[in-house]
């Protein structure tokens, strides 16, 4: 595995979707600035629910930055 995609795997916030935290940060900035809009255009949260607190945690530090 290259370096990128070790990064990227690192960086995995969603497990069940492999949402990573950059591709959070990509939608954040291109409009996805809520929970639901974020669950609704990247997938997160559909399969086992367990990264809801990490994405709303994200999407505040990208909010408040």
């Amino acid at each position: 595995m290259n370096t990128a995609n070790t990064e990227e795997y690192e960086n995995i916030v969603c497990h069940c979707t492999g949402t990573s935290q950059n591709k959070i940060k990509n939608l954040f900035a291109e409009g996805c600035t809520n929970f639901d809009a974020m669950a609704e255009r990247s997938g997160v949260c559909s399969g086992c629910g367990g990264c809801e607190d990490a994405v709303r945690d994200l999407i505040n530090d990208l909010k408040y930055a």
